[in-house]
């Protein structure tokens, strides 16, 4: 299982934490948790991670910690989904559009002195 663990976090962005993983998880961003062997809340987190796909595996928190190259033991662990990224940048892009779009302010003034103006 350790080999499957190290393979789906290459290259990915990370989460470390129970408090963390679980609230990005239950906004719909995290594409899967990882729990470690010797985790304390296993229970509790299964239980509340909504619509995440959660991985309970065989290393424990040291091996973890050894395994994604951190100074600190890790227990939980979610992969960050790759959609997220471009739904922000597609917000982003409708958020710009948005603002062409609209008249700058005063313009209604403006127009209406031109108006008078000639």
């Amino acid at each position: 299982m350790a080999f499957d663990f190290e393979k789906e976090i290459k290259d990915r962005k990370l989460i470390f934490g129970e408090k963390m993983s679980l609230k990005q998880a239950n906004k719909g961003l995290v594409e899967a948790i990882f729990i470690s062997s010797d985790c304390r809340n296993a229970a509790r987190i299964i239980a509340d991670a909504k619509n995440t796909e959660i991985k309970q595996i065989s290393l424990t928190s040291a091996q973890m910690r050894e395994t994604c190259k951190k100074p600190f033991c890790v227990s939980v662990v979610s992969l960050v989904k790759e959609a997220g990224k471009s739904r922000k940048k597609e917000k982003a892009e409708e958020g710009e559009d948005a603002e062409e779009e609209k008249p700058k302010k005063g313009a209604k003034k403006r127009a209406k002195k031109k108006k008078e103006d000639q």
